[in-house]
């Protein structure tokens, strides 16, 4: 693997706040309910097995989840991180999957394997909702301002390739609250790439996400709150 292959993690608001941005919210709370999702019997052991390099609990604490949240995760693929969102979020939250229809795209068949997912596991999965996400026809999250946070890990480089990266992030900020948190990761591209000579490879310039983020209305805040996961985050105006 090069050793440019860390994930590229963002932390993307829609509006930069001169306080912390979940100051009142509890994260003893967060911290438990992540723990005991992490250890759920419904994980599939190879996606477990994963924890030890993607770091979803420290990623997910790093964008400020919290139990209390409306969640969007933009085209979940099969579930990795639902696995772990859909209980966190259960009792107090709502998760929203946006994913690719179930018939017609060339991953459609994970959306599939998402549904057959959730369906077999109805007391974790029963209230996670799931709309179409499928760029440039189906481009809508939502009502404007009625999601906390939107979450997407490995897709950048795939809507850049279809020339509609600008537009999921101008989706993203339309249905975020005031406040609200575009969290993303993606691999890093080694400096000096530009866009056009890597997406292809699935990995992403950091000046380059930084950039059309901010063209969608979003400010980048700096931000180091765990060791592990790199980069750093949020912005809008």
């Amino acid at each position: 693997m090069s050793r440019y292959a860390r994930p590229l993690t963002y932390l993307l608001c829609a509006l930069a706040l001169s306080m912390p941005l979940f100051a009142a919210a509890d994260s003893g709370s967060a911290d438990a309910a992540l723990a005991q999702a992490l250890k759920g019997a419904w994980r599939e052991p190879a996606n477990a097995a994963r924890d030890q390099y993607r770091h979803p609990r420290e990623t997910l604490e790093f964008f400020g989840l919290q139990p209390n949240m409306t969640v969007i995760e933009l085209w979940p693929g099969a579930g990795w991180y639902t696995e772990v969102l859909a209980p966190v979020l259960h009792d107090q939250g709502q998760l929203i999957e946006a994913a690719i229809p179930p018939k017609g795209f060339g991953e459609s068949d994970n959306t599939q394997k998402l549904m057959d997912k959730m369906a077999a596991n109805k007391d974790v999965y029963n209230k996670v909702q799931v709309i179409d996400f499928a760029p440039p026809g189906k481009l809508s999250l939502g009502k404007d301002g009625s999601a906390d946070m939107v979450l997407t890990f490995r897709n950048a480089h795939n809507w850049e390739a279809d020339h509609q990266l600008l537009a999921v992030f101008q989706a993203a900020y339309k249905v975020l609250k005031h406040g609200g948190v575009l969290g993303l990761t993606d691999h890093r591209a080694a400096p000096g790439k530009t866009v056009d000579q890597v997406f292809k490879s699935g990995y992403m310039p950091v000046d380059y996400i930084i950039q059309t983020a901010e063209k969608a209305g979003f400010k980048l805040e700096l931000r180091r709150n765990t060791p592990r996961v790199t980069a750093t985050a949020a912005v809008a105006k």
